[in-house]
């Protein structure tokens, strides 16, 4: 199960780590997934009209998210190593 967060804890996460994901960045990382941004604003607790903001670069994407996407990708890759 991947981590989720409340809306508040997004809003009052404030990180030194994680990189600037750009909106193409985020994009990609939701295709690689096979996520909608309907179900990435599910998965994390945030509003999708946020998620929208982030990929069309209206807002920028929160360190948090980069973060998140690290998390996803390790528990696919860990997933893949127990399946087999």
């Amino acid at each position: 199960m991947l981590i989720l967060l409340g809306k508040t804890e997004w809003r009052k996460h404030k990180c030194d780590f994680g990189e600037q994901m750009t909106k193409e960045q985020l994009t990609n990382n939701l295709r690689k997934l096979g996520w909608s941004q309907a179900d990435f604003a599910k998965k994390t607790g945030v509003h999708r009209n946020a998620v929208n903001r982030w990929c069309t670069g209206k807002a920028k994407v929160p360190k948090v998210v980069d973060m998140y996407f690290e998390l996803a990708f390790r528990f696919l890759k860990i997933k893949d190593m127990v399946e087999l």
